[in-house]
């Protein structure tokens, strides 16, 4: 299943022009073509990501929007095996917003993405098109592995606009805020989870800053002054343990050895600001660069030749994703013209 966030230009606050649309898509592989199966209208959103795991044994995601929610969404089916799906809010919270009423909830992230399950004989099994339905859900469900369903909680992080970063729990009775710091002197346009060691996380800013956090300490314990802009995307890399990427508005991609931050393993210029990040696998990552277009990105950056570039959405490059089961499949879209692409790696 695919998602897709859509919004306006933000307003001030009570402006009835902060309006967006959540749409839900199938992926047909036969046709290759993606497919609307649901469109749901909500507060502009601003970020959006399924979960890996069940939770509760249901199929979750979340979003964070523009009036500073975090809402997070279950997906129903009435039978197995079929598309006849449809969206329900599993439950919410809405960010304090004190006096001003301006925050937005910008990013948010959760802390179950480490594809720990799935060995290299498993993922070249998914890879297989000739896989049922049901033997791909076997392969995706972690907690066959490494977790009791019954004892399972999520954790999400959550930036907002005006510097502060949140941890929530879900259980049972639904979103729990465990704690908030205060990270940056402007927004906070980014956190992530670092997924193999889930008690710490990241975030970066409009000041420039990344800034590591340890939930079992008062505010942030180490500071990252290597970017030469704003911090707008980090990705902990699901696929190998110590590693992770970050972009920033100074057009360029770093990736990091969460052990030693003193200075970057590389740093690639990508011509845009580097707004969203995905480790497609353990072999190559994928940016959405803003003013220059979406990239596939080798492991081995240092080799711009390798480097592949897709330039046809001809406004502003703002997300990319790829099929979780099958990696060749790569969805982009882009802001003002509201343009959603489907493209097949070769």
């Amino acid at each position: 299943m695919l998602m897709k966030l859509d919004f306006l230009s933000l307003q001030p606050a009570g402006c009835d022009k902060r309006k967006g649309t959540l749409i839900l898509f199938s992926l047909n592989q036969s046709e290759e073509s993606i497919e609307r199966i649901r469109t749901v209208d909500t507060p502009a959103i601003l970020d959006i990501k399924w979960c890996h795991r069940r939770v509760q044994d249901k199929i979750v995601f979340a979003v964070v929007n523009a009036i500073g929610q975090l809402i997070v969404y279950e997906l129903v089916s009435p039978a197995e095996n079929t598309l006849d799906l449809n969206i329900r809010e599993l439950c919410s919270h809405q960010l304090d917003q004190g006096e001003a009423n301006e925050i937005l909830a910008l990013s948010l992230d959760w802390s179950s993405r480490m594809h720990t399950n799935l060995t290299d004989l498993d993922r070249n099994s998914i890879r297989n098109p000739n896989l049922t339905n049901v033997e791909l859900s076997s392969f995706r469900d972690p907690n066959i592995v490494d977790v009791q369903r019954s004892s399972f909680r999520e954790s999400v992080v959550v930036s907002d606009s005006q510097g502060a970063v949140h941890l929530f729990h879900l259980t049972n009775s639904g979103l729990q805020l465990k704690r908030s710091w205060k990270g940056h002197g402007f927004e906070a346009w980014i956190a992530a989870f670092n997924y193999s060691q889930p008690s710490v996380f990241y975030s970066g800013g409009d000041d420039c800053l990344m800034k590591v956090y340890d939930v079992r300490q008062d505010g942030p314990v180490q500071t990252i002054r290597e970017h030469g802009a704003g911090v707008t995307s980090i990705q902990y890399n699901p696929f190998i343990e110590h590693t992770l990427a970050t972009g920033s508005y100074d057009e360029h991609l770093y990736t990091w050895d969460d052990r030693h931050f003193k200075s970057p393993k590389s740093k690639t210029p990508l011509g845009g600001g580097v707004w969203r990040i995905k480790h497609q696998s353990d072999l190559s990552i994928l940016t959405a660069t803003m003013y220059n277009g979406f990239h596939h990105i080798p492991a081995d950056v240092e080799d711009s030749a390798k480097i592949l570039e897709y330039n046809h959405h001809g406004s502003i490059a703002y997300g990319i994703d790829s099929c979780y089961a099958h990696e060749k499949y790569v969805v982009t879209c882009s802001f003002y013209n509201h343009l959603i692409n489907l493209s097949v790696l070769e």
